[in-house]
This record gives structure tokens, sequence and C-alpha cells, in this order.
């Protein structure tokens, strides 16, 4: 069973390797389209502040993270294994069974994931803006 969504923006660190898988899905606008799906656990660090100022480590979060679309193919390949990352999307929880327990699987479906820069480990980052298809950009928030 799967619960209600709920809106989620949180920053997650990257925990497994992520893949890129494609569907087909049968209902909605994409029916029968091939549609890449990126596919990454990652998790939510949590920490309590003390009464003395200092932080205690706390149990972290899970997440298997999600991502629908034509990029998800370049982002499977450069995403790594503890990279932080703000995500934007909707968090429901699967619920399910296995050897007789009861298990739940938080899934985030994103709409958006972005870099955090102000993270150690970043050595550099290259880019190349999209192309102008017909006179537009991919980026329409740029064409104004």
């Amino acid at each position: 069973m799967t619960s209600k969504y709920q809106d989620f923006s949180e920053s997650l660190v990257v925990l497994g390797e992520p893949k890129c898988t494609s569907i087909f899905p049968t209902k909605g606008p994409h029916a029968g389209k091939e549609t890449k799906v990126l596919e990454v656990q990652t998790y939510h660090p949590n920490f309590e502040k003390k009464a003395d100022g200092s932080f205690e480590r706390k149990e972290p979060d899970f997440y298997k993270l999600q991502y629908f679309g034509a990029t998800a193919e370049n982002m499977a390949k450069l995403l790594q294994k503890s990279m932080r990352l703000d995500v934007r999307g909707s968090l429901t929880t699967e619920n399910f069974e296995k050897d007789g327990k009861q298990y739940e699987n938080k899934v985030i479906k994103a709409k958006s994931i972005a870099l955090c820069l102000n993270q150690l480990g970043i050595e550099s980052i290259k880019f190349r803006a999209p192309e102008k298809k017909a006179g537009k950009s991919q980026t329409p928030e740029l064409d104004r």
C-alpha cells in the first residue's frame, strides 16, 4: 500500500550507485512513450543540538530517489556516492511485507535535483548551455 504524496524539499546524500532505466507508461500523457528513470538510494543525516551547543548524531532517514525525464540518464552518469543534493518533489511511503515482517520504503519523486556547491570534494564543474531550437532555448525562462 502506498501513502498519499506530500511535498518534499531537503538536502540528501547519495548513498548508492545511481542507475537509469527505461519504462513505457500505460497511462497519462507519456503513455506508450519511452521514459528514462533515474533511481538512487539516498539518506538525510539527522543531528540534535545538545544544551552545551554540541551536536549528537541521530539515526538517518533513508530514501529511494527517483527522477523521470530526458535528463535522467545524464544525471545517473554525473551523480557519485557521498554527493550532497538539494531535492524538491513529492514523498510517499510504500509499505510491504517480506518474510512475514512489515517494512516501509520512503520514495521521493523528484521534480528538481541540484548539486550543493558548498560541499568539500568538488574539483570542477563543466556546463554547456543548450543550443536554441527554432529561436527558443531549452530554458524558456532565459528567453525573456
